[in-house]
């Protein structure tokens, strides 16, 4: 009997991994998105920071949110797709990721109890946990050692006190969620016209 149910397990979760498979080929655009509205941030930040200008937390605000409109616009677009279990997975590990990073930057930037360099140090680790798991989940390797970069890039942060995290923090947006955003768009559409055809 022990068997029997062992290799229920297996197949429910091999369907699972598939099922998610065939998810994750309708979207990136959602890493693009927020990927693209942090880069604009950290760069606006990081140039405002080499000439001297001081600047408040309200562009990263403003990305924030356009970032978080665009992603709810995403998703409920995307309902004709099946949803999954596995993609309720995905969703719920991005939205406790999401929600922690807003937790963190809202409250640790308005009490000051974390520095500029502490916060990105934070983020990167938090995006690194949700690379790792959404890329086993997915099936994607590729999706899962993102994570190594950013958590990487998190400690070389962590060692650097100075404006110039944003310079690295700006080149792991682009590298580790932009990039590999575009690279998951392309395979959806890629997926789409073959399925149409």
């Amino acid at each position: 009997m022990d068997t029997l149910n062992a290799e229920q397990e297996l197949t429910m979760i091999r369907k699972i991994m598939q099922d998610s498979q065939k998810k994750i080929l309708a979207d990136g655009r959602p890493f693009i998105a927020w990927g693209v509205a942090f880069a604009i941030a950290t760069g606006v930040t990081y140039f405002a920071a080499t000439q001297n200008i001081s600047m408040g937390p309200w562009i990263w605000y403003v990305a924030m949110a356009v970032a978080g409109i665009y992603t709810i616009y995403a998703v409920v677009n995307s309902r004709n797709l099946p949803e999954t279990f596995a993609s309720r997975i995905i969703g719920t590990i991005w939205g406790a990721c999401g929600g922690a990073i807003g937790i963190v930057a809202t409250a640790g930037g308005i009490s000051h109890s974390v520095s500029g360099e502490g916060l990105l140090m934070i983020i990167s680790i938090i995006l690194g946990i949700a690379y790792l798991i959404s890329g086993v989940v997915y099936g994607l390797p590729w999706i899962r050692n993102l994570a190594f970069g950013w958590w990487a890039g998190g400690i070389a942060i962590g060692f650097i006190n100075s404006y110039h995290v944003l310079g690295i923090y700006l080149f792991m947006l682009v590298a580790f969620e932009v990039v590999p955003g575009i690279i998951l768009y392309r395979r959806a559409k890629q997926s789409q016209d073959v399925q149409l055809a």
